[in-house]
């Protein structure tokens, strides 16, 4: 692909590359490939199941006020090893790759870059998050904020990874990841594939069902999560990152509708100040989940 065609993927991506908000786009040859904007915003209609649960605003406010404090220490400088590890085996074959409560992660182009990728869609519901990725993208190109694409529900961000012949898109949606709906996707299609490092072990241990339901209507039959997790004990120090061992995954992702794998169970030394007391006593534990078709 010539230097001009490439340039002039990467500026058609960037321009519109945010999952959900009517993004349409078709495949071939790269000089008839095109993206463009539905007047239809689809992700507009999504409104959350029920009352909103006070408990659960606190919760998203309190992330906010971390972003907002800069106690982000959860984030890493270089892609999780274990994705690095298993992302061949649990997610690669998949075009469209979920990421939920991404935060800044450098996960996001790494994925981008992988043969195959199509789309990576990361979501959080703090705004900073964006902000924070679009200073430092690494990989991501052209990754900004799409005004054009923003609701009450939600709002996009994107971007495109470059690779020798082909584009990934970036997006970000930032709203509550409990509002999602496969109307947010592209074609309106439900993800291949979730990459879950930081997600289940962030929430409140209340909303784990919860979690588990939007990852379900998310998710196609077949799909598949890669999930890391940490095993400690709770009653010396409280999360986040919260203790969820193997039996507490397989309960969740239930027998008649998941197959669980458990692919690693290794010591994991917690850099983290609360952790001091049981720093060398806590597990990490890598899953791959499908879903039944």
């Amino acid at each position: 692909m010539s230097l001009a065609r490439t340039m002039r993927r990467v500026a058609s991506a960037a321009a519109v590359a945010a999952v959900g908000c009517g993004l349409y786009y078709r495949t071939g040859a790269p000089s008839s490939a095109f993206l463009s904007l539905s007047t239809k915003a689809t992700f507009a209609t999504c409104e959350p199941a029920g009352n909103s649960d006070p408990a659960h605003e606190q919760n998203l406010q309190g992330w906010a006020d971390r972003w907002a404090a800069k106690r982000t220490g959860w984030h890493q400088q270089e892609p999780h090893p274990l994705l690095v590890k298993y992302a061949k085996e649990s997610l690669l074959s998949s075009k469209t790759i979920l990421v939920p409560l991404c935060g800044k992660t450098v996960d996001l182009g790494w994925l981008g870059q992988q043969n195959g990728v199509e789309n990576v869609v990361g979501v959080d519901c703090v705004e900073q998050a964006a902000v924070e990725l679009a200073e430092n993208p690494g990989p991501i190109v052209g990754f900004q904020e799409i005004p054009a694409l923003k609701t009450t529900a939600f709002g996009g961000w994107g971007g495109a990874v470059v690779r020798d012949a082909a584009v990934s898109i970036i997006s970000f949606i930032v709203g509550d990841f409990f509002m999602l709906q496969p109307a947010n996707f592209n074609d309106n299609k439900q993800v291949e594939a979730v990459w879950d490092r930081a997600a289940m072990v962030a929430i409140d241990p209340s909303m784990r069902e919860k979690y588990v339901e939007t990852i379900d209507r998310c998710l196609q039959p077949g799909g598949r999560i890669l999930l890391v997790t940490f095993e400690y004990d709770q009653d010396k120090v409280s999360g986040p990152p919260h203790s969820i061992p193997e039996a507490e995954v397989r309960r969740l992702y239930t027998e008649d509708k998941w197959d669980v794998k458990l692919l690693s169970h290794e010591p994991f030394i917690m850099d983290n100040p609360r952790f001091t007391e049981i720093k060398n006593d806590v597990v990490e534990n890598a899953f791959l989940i499908r879903k039944k078709k």
